[in-house]
C-alpha cells in the first residue's frame, strides 16, 4: 500500500492539496607506563629488593612495572557523535545527531517533523553499515530503518532492491515529488500481459508505497488506475481523471464521472485528495 514518503529526501515546499504539499575512530592500542627492568646487581646479596609494583629484576627485560596502562577505549563506529541527539529525536541537521543521520521524509505531506535522527538517511549508510541496502521511512517513528530491499522499500537506485523488484517512482509524473520505491513493476510491459496493468497503491497512514500488477476489475474505490483506459481496473467500471497539481494528474476508482451517472436530483462530486484519495462520489 502506498503511502506519500521518500527515503533520504530533500525537505520541499510549494503549492498544496489537501494534506500534500507539493515543492515547485579506531582504538589505540594500550601501553606500557611502565619502565623495563634494569636487570640484575651482579649478584649482590644485600641489595633490597625493587619496589615500584613489579619493576623487572633479574636479565628479563620483558617484566614490566603494573602501572596502569595509558590506553584510548574504542569508539562504537555506530555512533559517529556521542554528543548528540539520541535516534528518534527531532532535528534539522546531520550535525545534531548521535547518528549523524538526520532523516527528512520524501513525501509532500503536511505536519510532518523537519527531521528524526535515524540509523540512516541514505542507502549507502545501510551499506556500511552492514544493515541492509534500502533506507525507508519508519512509520512508527517518522524516521528511517536500514531494510534488505522488500517491496515497499524506499531506494536510490536499483542496487538497494531485492533481486525480483524494480526501483522506480510511484506516479509517473511526479519522479522528484513522491520517492522510489521497490516494486514489482515499472510498466505493464513488466506484467506480462494477460489485461494485468502496472498501479500504484499508495497508503498515505503508512507513508509507503508500491507499484504491482493489478488483475482487471480489481481496484476498489477510491484506489488509482491508468490514466487511459483504466475504467475496466475499476470495481465501479470508473476511473475519473482529476490533476492534482501542476502536470500531475491521477486516475481514480469512483462511483460516477459525471451527473449522468447518479440518480435523479444527484450531482457527481469528483475525485479529491484529502488525508488519502477519496473518491468520486452521487451527493
Amino acid at each position: 500500500m502506498l503511502s506519500v514518503a521518500a527515503c533520504g529526501g530533500d525537505d520541499h515546499s510549494g503549492s498544496s492539496f489537501g494534506g500534500l504539499t507539493f515543492p515547485t575512530g579506531a582504538s589505540t592500542p594500550g601501553t606500557s607506563a611502565g619502565t623495563e627492568g634494569t636487570g640484575g646487581t651482579g649478584g649482590a646479596t644485600d641489595s633490597p629488593e625493587p619496589t615500584g609494583g613489579g619493576a623487572s629484576t633479574g636479565s628479563d627485560p620483558t617484566v614490566t612495572s603494573g602501572a596502569a596502562e595509558d590506553s584510548t577505549a574504542p569508539t562504537d563506529p555506530t555512533v559517529p557523535n556521542p554528543d548528540g541527539l539520541p535516534t528518534g529525536s527531532e532535528c534539522t541537521d546531520p550535525a545534531q545527531c548521535m547518528t549523524g543521520n538526520c532523516y527528512k521524509i520524501p513525501l509532500p505531506v503536511d505536519g510532518l517533523p523537519p527531521g528524526i535522527c535515524s540509523e540512516c538517511d541514505a542507502d549507502l549508510d545501510c551499506v556500511n553499515a552492514d544493515l541492509g541496502t534500502a533506507c525507508t521511512v519508519d512509520a512508527m517513528t517518522l524516521g528511517a530503518k536500514c531494510t534488505y530491499g522488500e517491496a515497499g522499500s524506499f531506494c536510490e537506485s536499483q542496487a538497494a532492491c531485492q533481486g525480483d523488484l524494480f526501483c522506480v517512482a510511484l506516479l509517473d509524473g511526479a519522479d522528484g515529488l513522491l520517492p522510489h520505491t521497490c516494486s514489482e513493476c515499472r510498466t505493464d510491459a513488466d506484467c506480462g500481459g494477460g489485461g494485468l496493468r502496472c498501479l500504484a497503491v499508495i497508503d498515505v497512514v503508512k507513508y509507503s508505497g508500491v507499484k504491482h500488477c493489478a488483475v482487471p476489475g480489481s481496484v476498489g474505490k477510491g484506489g488509482l488506475c491508468p490514466l487511459t483506459d483504466g475504467d475496466v481496473m475499476c470495481v465501479t467500471s470508473k476511473c475519473v481523471v482529476f490533476n492534482v497539481v501542476g502536470n500531475l494528474d491521477v486516475g481514480v476508482c469512483g462511483d460516477c464521472k459525471t451527473d449522468a451517472d447518479c440518480a435523479m436530483g444527484q450531482t457527481c462530486s469528483p475525485p479529491k485528495f484529502q488525508g488519502g484519495f477519496v473518491p468520486s462520489a452521487c451527493m
